[in-house]
């Protein structure tokens, strides 16, 4: 008898028939992963002092990665949460974000960090060098836009940049009004001046963020921020009765949103405050306004307490033990200096002395330990250089920023109708300006050739045009008909103001791009024949110079103005609609108010013939018209809702809706 051994194959069929296969070894069961520790687990591994420092968000310092003294304060203060400042390319960001997640997990702590960024700071270079980011519209943009869609968009870039780059939140956006005090400084990082749409538009911006598992942590709560000179603290001057209808109502809107984060800022709060207190170290805002009027039970971020105006009123240490105490969560250092460690070390001793409620801190730190507990995919896995490439060249997001500088940029003054430029009216042409114009001149060839362009390179450099700079302008303009002249807020008005002056007393048509915040440009006005906003950093505006080119060519996207009173008709009777009557290019309106006559939503519209690619009627009563002249009786009594759509250039499509009251 033929014994086979336990583990010999078996022999080949005599019929030829194949063997049966081996019955696979049975598989491993697949471990599953420990769910994450709960916040109460958590809580029971710290000492105090490790709960007090997972109170603390501080900003690195590092631009490649964690430099000397913010890995010292990972291992030895871990704090809850930490801002990047600065990233030089999309590719450094997976080298910073891994070794901060690998820092943390070999912490003595062993918590997770929160990692966030205010994405318009990170992307920025030093000394005015370009940023190897794709451009990101600013908040000034989407007032100047006042288009939710463009808020959404501006979410959607902010997202996918954090998500990518790994961080968990966004520093930001800040629902600050702007200023309307003339000697305050303007800023871009802020939704305008107008509450509902600064409402609106945030509100937008914080589902976009959602939606991809991103944070956002709105900055500036009460208001007031903006409303400041030089280095003075911001002071809040709304009177308390309307505050729910003006500064608070971003805010409000925000919490409705289900924030998790609010910053509380050092803004002196007088109308809410008698003791003129910070409103970071302010019982009256953080606990009887915050918490109690408006029942926001997230966790509160005070702060920076680093500040200028905070050192200015004493020792660091105990603004961080005020602000818990009228309380704050989270304390917020705009520095990872001795001041984190030592704050730490204070708010210890004043829980020990009994100053401090030890209850109070443990449950701060149980919303902070919270806020990481929230499942995002992708996070943990390791970043790679290649990956974060596309924030770089991503033809996608590079079209989405464009999108949104277009429909911001606004139209200011349009003297004789010098724009939009035309080949009979506007040539010869030269450019000149304050930064890199090569692709600024490619773009405006399109309708013109040649282009003259010359730089003045000296002036980001000194701050101003020098005289010898105008001299050298002006004196190469010979022949020329239209000149383009971009300029900048980074420069003092003095220089720029005077070479547009003697560009005009040369009887050129002179046409201002002015980037930036508006502040100066009322200085211009009276010697520019066109002014153009463009609402960017001066490091940072090809995507902007190129939406500027096709306002100048008059391929403006487009808006529709509201109708002016009630439409109304007769029975029969034929009635005209224009759309050129309603149609406004550009789009942009200007977002804050410069002057009585320059009030905020101000523009100076061009003629839209040249913009408008289709436009389509609908009457509402199952007759239609392609006209942008088109006629129409109305056959029946009644109301009827009258719907326009227009295309523009690029195919962007708008649709706004006209009620007409028919009468017998």
């Amino acid at each position: 008898m033929l014994v086979l051994a336990a583990h010999a194959r078996p022999q080949e069929s005599i019929f030829g028939r194949p063997a049966p296969p081996e019955p696979a070894p049975p598989a491993a069961a697949k471990e599953t992963p420990p769910p994450p520790p709960q916040p109460a687990e958590l809580l029971e591994r710290l000492s105090l002092k490790q709960k007090v420092a997972q109170l603390m968000m501080v900003t690195l310092q590092g631009v490649y990665g964690p430099s000397e003294y913010d890995t010292r304060l990972l291992k030895e203060c871990t704090p809850g949460a930490v801002l990047l400042r600065q990233i030089v390319r999309p590719s450094s960001a997976a080298t910073y974000v891994n070794q901060l997640r690998v820092s943390s997990s070999e912490s003595r702590v062993g918590v997770p960090l929160l990692i966030g960024a205010d994405l318009f700071e990170l992307v920025q270079r030093d000394r005015n060098a370009p940023s190897s980011f794709v451009q990101l519209p600013s908040l000034l943009a989407i007032a100047a836009a006042q288009d939710s869609g463009s808020a959404q968009r501006l979410g959607h870039l902010i997202a996918e940049h954090l998500k990518t780059m790994g961080l968990d939140f966004f520093f930001g956006p800040n629902l600050e009004l702007a200023s309307q005090l003339e000697a305050s400084r303007g800023s871009l990082n802020n939704f305008g001046s107008n509450p509902e749409f600064v409402a609106e538009a945030g509100a937008v911006l914080i589902r976009a963020l959602r939606e991809q598992s991103v944070y956002a942590l709105p900055l500036g709560f009460p208001g007031g921020g903006a409303n400041r000179s030089g280095r003075t603290a911001g002071v809040l001057l709304t009177p308390k009765p309307l505050l729910g209808t003006t500064d608070l109502l971003p805010f409000q809107k925000a919490f409705s949103e289900g924030v998790s984060f609010v910053h509380v800022a050092n803004t002196l709060v007088p109308t809410i405050d008698p003791q003129t207190l910070p409103a970071s170290q302010s019982p009256a805002v953080l606990r009887d306004l915050l918490r109690t009027e408006l029942a926001f039970a997230g966790v509160a971020v005070a702060g920076p307490l680093d500040s200028e105006e905070i050192q200015g009123r004493g020792d660091v240490a105990e603004a961080a033990v005020k602000a818990l105490a009228a309380g704050a969560d989270m304390l917020y250092w705009q520095g990872a200096g001795d001041a984190v460690p030592r704050a730490v070390d204070r708010i210890v001793k004043a829980v020990e002395s009994g100053a401090l409620s030890e209850e109070a801190i443990t449950a701060s730190a149980e919303k902070v330990l919270a806020l990481k507990q929230r499942p995002s995919e992708g996070k943990a896995k390791e970043l790679r250089p290649k990956d974060l490439e596309k924030l770089e060249r991503d033809r996608k997001l590079i079209d989405e920023a464009y999108q949104v500088e277009r429909s911001s940029i606004t139209l200011l003054k349009n003297e004789g109708q010098v724009l939009p430029l035309t080949k009979a009216g506007s040539m010869p042409i030269a450019i000149t300006g304050v930064v890199q114009l090569a692709k600024f001149q490619k773009e405006l060839e399109d309708i013109a050739k040649p282009i003259g362009e010359q730089r003045i390179s000296s002036a980001l450099h000194v701050g101003d045009i020098e005289e010898f700079e105008i001299q050298r302008i002006t004196g190469h303009l010979r022949g020329i008909r239209t000149v383009v002249c971009v300029l900048t807020d980074s420069l003092r008005p003095r220089g720029q103001v005077e070479l547009v002056r003697q560009m005009k007393q040369k009887g050129l048509h002179v046409v201002v791009v002015y980037l930036g915040y508006p502040q100066h440009v009322l200085h211009l006005m009276p010697h520019a024949d066109a002014v153009v906003l463009g609402y960017c950093n001066s490091a940072n505006y090809d995507q902007t110079l190129r939406a500027v080119a096709d306002v100048l060519k008059g391929e403006a996207p487009l808006r529709i103005s509201d109708a002016e009173g009630r439409l109304s008709a007769k029975v029969g009777e034929v009635r005209r609609f224009n759309v050129r009557e309603v149609a406004i290019a550009p789009a942009g309106r200007l977002p804050v108010a410069l002057s009585d006559r320059l009030s905020a939503g101000f523009s100076a519209p061009y003629d839209p013939s040249r913009a408008l690619k289709k436009v389509f009627w609908d009457f509402g009563d199952g007759e239609t018209a392609k006209d942008a002249e088109a006629t129409h009786a109305f056959a029946a009594a009644g109301k009827y809702a009258v719907n326009l759509t227009i295309t523009s250039g690029g195919g962007a499509s708008i649709t706004e809706t006209f009620e007409v009251e028919v009468t017998p």
